[in-house]
């Protein structure tokens, strides 16, 4: 277990000290978690950690709907040295809410994150949302429940905040978010340099002489990336006084295997494919969503349209560790980089550090040139 600087762990070993010493007796009923948490200046959720890791050793019980009371020694059936090795192996907890992961964007930095955890003294419990606030919920209530020291969270989309992860922030839990950040919200986020993202793949694009570039996104609902993303995409039009063409605005999907997810392609290969038969004058594309690729390549297959000949096409992310190598060229977010942030930040929160910057994150993403992109002969606009 760490050292004394986590938030929880001084009420965790005063009170275990008062237990073992006998100031507190079996049967005593523990201060409510309100009362602890004034009295050390903390908030109720960090209590409840505290609680729980008491409650694991058998130190004490707690009995809904009337308090916390000490535990019966004599009734605890583990030898004095059962219960030392479990104290000693026991590792806090870090619980991580992700959206969802895929290989384009979400498992090199969950591992990452797993394994930087381990040799900072955290375990971590992974949990999914698939997009849904109200499973988001359930899931952060269900980390909370098995007394989680902290949390890492990948907020879903939606055209509202959640209202839980704002009172965890309120509450003064250590909260970390990646991927997304929450404008005018005080908690750290760590995210790609969306908008200098598309800029790169506008840039590219321009270099290999493509002047009339068309854009495929998800709506925005709130979600900064996406927002992030068109800013620096219509930033890169502007600065290279290219045309603005209508947003061909498709549906995400968090699994195409499923059923709802084989459904939603479908309408996206046909709206994609609308939107390019209306506007035969693009010559390329930037897709926001690494997810919207495979229904891009359906959708020209069915025009009869070749990539790159006769239309080229860059997004963000791509399967890079495929075993035929990727395809379309594209910014790769430096998943590695993210992980490290995030737990440099949330190991930061829990040691008690104050100097902790409360602000968004930005990191760099990776361009990889594919095999989507040509080039073109340079023409007037």
């Amino acid at each position: 277990m760490k050292g004394s600087g986590f938030l929880y762990q001084k009420v965790y070993e005063e009170l275990k000290k008062d237990i073992e010493s006998g100031i507190l007796a079996p049967g005593t009923k523990i201060s409510s978690e309100k009362q602890l948490a004034s009295k050390y200046g903390i908030s109720t959720i960090t209590v409840k950690t505290a609680l729980g890791m008491l409650t694991e050793e058998g130190l004490v019980k707690r009995v809904p709907g009337k308090g916390t009371f000490v535990a019966d020694q004599g009734s605890n059936t583990a030898s004095k040295e059962q219960q030392l090795s479990l104290t000693c192996e026991r590792r806090p907890i870090i619980g991580v809410v992700l959206e969802h992961v895929s290989t384009p964007f979400g498992l090199d930095m969950m591992y990452h994150m797993d394994r930087i955890a381990m040799e900072k003294g955290y375990r971590l419990c992974i949990r999914f949302s698939y997009t849904d606030q109200e499973r988001e919920t359930e899931e952060i209530d269900f980390l909370l429940s098995l007394g989680v020291c902290g949390l890492i969270i990948m907020p879903s989309h939606g055209s509202h905040y959640n209202t839980k992860i704002l009172k965890l922030v309120v509450d003064k839990f250590p909260v970390v978010l990646i991927d997304k950040s929450l404008e005018g919200i005080p908690v750290p986020s760590v995210c790609t340099n969306n908008e200098q993202c598309s800029r790169i793949l506008v840039d590219f694009l321009v270099g290999r002489g493509y002047r009339r570039i068309g854009l495929v996104t998800s709506q925005n609902d709130g979600i900064s990336s996406i927002k992030e993303r068109k800013k620096g995409f219509y930033d890169g039009l502007a600065a290279n006084s290219l045309p603005v063409f209508d947003e061909c605005v498709v549906q995400l999907k968090v699994d195409s295997i499923q059923v709802t997810g084989k459904i939603i392609e479908e309408k996206n290969i046909k709206h994609i494919s609308n939107y390019l038969r209306e506007h035969p004058e693009i010559d390329s594309l930037v897709c926001l969503e690494s997810g919207f690729l495979p229904d891009i390549y359906a959708a020209c297959k069915n025009l009869g349209m070749k990539i790159p000949e006769d239309i080229a096409v860059c997004s963000f992310d791509e399967d890079s560790s495929a075993s035929t190598g990727f395809y379309f060229t594209h910014v790769k977010q430096d998943e590695l980089a993210i992980a490290e942030k995030a737990m440099e930040l949330i190991d930061a929160m829990l040691s008690g550090k104050s100097n902790v910057e409360i602000t968004n994150y930005k990191i760099p993403g990776i361009f990889k040139v594919g095999r989507s992109t040509g080039t073109k002969n340079q023409e007037k606009v």
